[in-house]
């Protein structure tokens, strides 16, 4: 563990001993009454090949490559340590209908009044998750995909109102 991996380690330690952590202004804080969340991916590429397994397999290896990684001092210090499951497939669709409302908010704010088809919502989930990372695309894809219906849809007809369905491997906006 060399570089910036133990460089945060080290700045870690003075948050979760002493409870105070010297800014580089040269001003100490007091942190002794905050929360400190760490998140990280050690374990992740090991729960990737794990995928048949149990959760609480996964978990157990997961929680054992933490060990190995941080030193001996730091793993006690925290409190609680957290495996996140995999995402489902119900939860990958709530979080793009989640998107696709924030996206569809904001575009009939600039005058593009859509309605996403489920259909559309289904096309976006099957190009926005990647089983690596996760939902962390699926924002980029809601947003390209959208955003490049109500452009091709001002450019054939000068307004983007209407559904949103998928058209090959891209969304359109038809009047509706």
């Amino acid at each position: 563990m060399r570089g910036t991996a133990s460089l945060l380690l080290e700045l870690f330690l003075q948050v979760l001993d002493p409870g105070r952590i010297t800014l580089a202004t040269g001003e100490t804080m007091s942190v002794s009454g905050w929360y400190v969340i760490f998140t990280s991916n050690l374990g992740s590429s090991e729960a990737m090949r794990m995928e048949r397994s149990s959760f609480a397999t996964i978990e157990a290896a997961v929680l054992r490559r933490v060990t190995q990684f941080l030193r001996p001092e730091f793993g006690p210090r925290i409190d609680e340590k957290l495996v996140f499951a995999r995402l489902t497939p119900e939860v990958q669709r709530e979080i793009c209908e989640l998107l696709v409302a924030s996206e569809t908010v904001r575009l009939r704010g600039l005058g593009h009044d859509l309605v996403v088809s489920r259909a559309a919502l289904e096309f976006l989930v099957r190009e926005g998750f990647d089983a690596h990372l996760g939902a962390r695309p699926m924002r980029r894809t809601v947003e390209r995909h959208l955003q490049e219906a109500v452009v091709r849809s001002l450019f054939a007809r000068g307004f983007a109102r209407g559904s949103v369905v998928p058209d090959g491997p891209a969304l359109a906006v038809i009047a509706g």
